[in-house]
């Protein structure tokens, strides 16, 4: 069987069989079927059609593709929907909640918006801190607990409607009706629901231009649906306009809550009781439409609805995770009803905290109000003298500064340049006794770690802005090759680098803050390239964790660290000086020389010596670093110690190791002071390799 023979058969108006069906997807998915192949054969499709069984069995063997989720775990009827989408369509925000009000178990896995409007997961990302990427059981718990879950799709769910629907995109097949209606469905099978309700939508709003178009797509996904057991419905729906009052994500959020309350536009608030009604009968859990409307319509005006709102976020507070919005006011707004809107989500929502942009909202009133002062308020600076005018002393576990110094200096400092060692030696030292410092490398609106260490240059290409937005200046280094190589000198200095970043991070003072995804290497093949679209670019693919094995074990190796190693995480800055009269500083700076730092534009050599009597709790676990952010090897001193301890190495970013056996606490301080002196593990100068970071502890 060839793929040009294939070509050639439906050109000619054939009917592919399941086996040449099962070639043609299976070929494409492994890569054995090229791009250009494919693209004719769709093209094909889209001059001669797909007759339902063909759709039928080209749906059927797309969903067997990747996973398919088991919910048979989660008890009664699992139902799930599915909306072509349009301008304001934030109906499953609502319809979700109000069919679990009604006894109804809705898990749901949703996308991202295509083209000009925001999808599900984008308008309830409008909540920072809402996790859309939980583990299959927590998924199943939260179901079975509350009747409600919306989360995203795997990114192995499916992998066949990926890659096709990539290239359809950019091949001008997309509106081929049997195309469209197998992607929707594989989708859907897949994700293990027992009903499918069908939203399709038409008008000028929609992709489906007339009524006529929009019933032949209802239809042919209904016999999909019937070929393969499955039961599915579907509403066809006008979008001539824009669904409700408000458009964009978190404005769509705040609508489909005044709507779950009982005050949203008339127009949402109909269309989710008629489709939540078909959804409750194809459940079985009302004989008919008028019976389920009614119940849908006491649950909306009692508040059982948003109750259901809240508890999906509670479910998130009961697997460990916070809740911060990000809030940006817009200049000029009243500042009373800017702490209303903040009060209102504490109380009612009980988010656990805020990022405001602080030109528009006062700190003083942030940090002083009943309420708001319980919660956790970040921002880019604090006026430490007007907080203590305010008679605000210290209020670390509550206000946080995002530290973009950290993220400028320790870039530069990575990737070796000039002038850049005192400058770093504030970055990892900085703590502050008012407030907390966030540090991070990596954040939303740029690089992650693996593309930090793998362009010189922006590359917007995947974002559709044609290279246009994203920051100019990253301070990135590609290690010797510009993106993606299979050159394995270049990968191994790519990995260090990525292990140094880790250890910069963690081993600093204040709280660190990962970009999800870097724990496993993660990349978007350049900066700000997630921005507003839906395709493997933006997804996370957890699976990754196993394939990079290597960078995820470190990073949890020095997470550990971290917890072990009081000295790494202090609540009080610190003074670098004698302040306990024992002898040494509570941190000390040195060079290739001990007690020499190299402050001069040319150094990029650093060592830091944290000493352990500094601690709260005292366990005399000194720790010194050596940084060699050099390209050549360097000998450096060991500095002695007043207890006689020697030194031994923990943690080598060149070699990756790691000697998990000094994470445990060694004998007393006392018990050390009574040891004759030990003979040292290593020599008192030792040699770190380039470009790489050394950390020894004390035994």
């Amino acid at each position: 069987m060839r793929m040009v023979d294939l070509i050639e058969y439906k050109k000619n108006n054939g009917e592919f069989n399941h086996q040449q069906i099962r070639f043609i997807i299976d070929g494409y998915v492994e890569g054995s079927i090229p791009d250009y192949q494919m693209s004719a054969l769709l093209m094909a499709i889209c001059f001669q059609g797909l007759t339902l069984k063909e759709t039928a069995l080209l749906t059927k063997v797309m969903e067997e593709s990747g996973d398919i989720i088991d919910l048979s775990k989660i008890e009664g009827v699992k139902v799930d929907k599915h909306s072509t989408g349009g301008v304001g369509d934030k109906t499953s925000l609502v319809l979700g909640p109000i069919v679990a009000a009604c006894g109804g178990k809705m898990a749901k896995m949703s996308g991202r918006g295509l083209g000009h409007t925001g999808g599900t997961l984008d308008k309830l990302e409008s909540i920072p801190g809402y996790q859309i990427n939980i583990s299959e059981e927590d998924f199943i718990n939260q179901v079975n607990e509350i009747g409600l879950a919306i989360i995203g799709q795997s990114a192995s769910l499916v992998p066949a409607d990926k890659k096709l629907y990539a290239l359809r995109d950019v091949t001008g097949t997309v509106s081929c009706i049997p195309l469209i209606a197998s992607s929707i469905m594989s989708k859907k099978l897949a994700s293990g629901a027992d009903t499918i309700l069908l939203d399709v939508k038409y008008g000028n709003g929609a992709f489906m231009q007339t009524i006529e178009e929009a019933k032949e797509l209802a239809q042919t996904m209904i016999s999909i649906g019937k070929h393969c057991h499955k039961n599915t419905r579907a509403t066809i729906s006008s979008m001539s306009q824009p669904l409700g009052n408000a458009i964009g994500n978190s404005l769509e959020v705040i609508e489909a809550i005044e709507t779950l309350k009982g005050n949203g536009p008339g127009d949402l608030r109909e269309l989710c009781l008629n489709e939540g009604s078909e959804m409750l009968v194809q459940a079985n859990l009302y004989p008919n439409k008028k019976e389920a409307y009614q119940a849908l319509q006491e649950v909306m005006d009692n508040g059982k609805a948003l109750e259901k709102f809240k508890e999906m976020v509670k479910a998130l507070h009961a697997n460990g995770i916070e809740i911060i919005m990000d809030i940006y006011f817009t200049p000029g707004t009243n500042l009373f009803l800017m702490t209303d809107c903040l009060r209102n989500w504490v109380m009612q929502y009980h988010v656990d905290g805020f990022r405001v942009n602080q030109e528009v909202m006062p700190s003083l009133t942030l940090a002083s109000d009943p309420v708001l002062s319980g919660v956790k308020i970040f921002g880019n600076y604090w006026d430490v003298a007007a907080l203590s005018q305010a008679g605000i002393s210290s209020r670390k576990n509550t206000l946080a500064e995002y530290n973009e110094g950290f993220l400028c200096n320790v870039r530069r400092f990575l990737k070796g340049d000039e002038g850049m060692v005192e400058k770093v030696v504030h970055s990892f030292a900085r703590n502050e006794s008012a407030y907390s410092v966030v540090n991070f490398i990596t954040h939303v609106n740029g690089f992650t770690l693996m593309d930090l260490v793998s362009y010189d240059i922006k590359h917007n290409e995947s974002n559709g802005e044609g290279n246009r937005d994203g920051a100019e200046i990253n301070y990135s280094w590609n290690c010797g090759v510009e993106g993606k190589t299979r050159k394995r000198t270049v990968m191994d200095r790519r990995m260090t680098q990525i292990r140094n970043a880790f250890l910069m991070l963690l081993t600093s003072q204040g709280t660190p803050m990962i970009l999800a995804g870097d724990e496993f290497g993660n990349t978007q093949m350049g900066n700000n390239n997630a921005y507003c679209h839906d395709d493997e670019v933006t997804w996370l693919n957890w699976n990754k964790t196993k394939r990079s094995e290597s960078i995820f074990t470190f990073v949890k190796n020095m997470i550990a660290m971290r917890k072990s190693f009081r000295v790494f995480r202090q609540d009080h800055p610190l003074q670098m000086m004698d302040t306990l009269s024992c002898g040494m500083p509570d941190l000390s700076m040195h060079g290739v020389q001990a007690w020499r730092p190299d402050y001069s534009n040319y150094s990029r050599m650093l060592g830091m010596l944290y000493y352990g009597a500094y601690t709260a709790e005292w366990d005399g676990r000194s720790v010194y670093l050596i940084y060699n952010m050099y390209w050549e090897s360097k000998s450096f001193d060991l500095p002695d110690l007043p207890t006689n301890g020697s030194w031994k190495v923990m943690v080598d970013t060149y070699d990756n190791t790691f000697d998990a056996s000094l994470l445990s606490v060694p004998k007393t301080a006392a018990e050390k002071k009574r040891k004759k002196k030990a003979e040292p593990y290593i020599s008192r100068k030792t040699v770190v390799a380039p470009r790489s970071i050394v950390i020894f502890v004390e035994v």
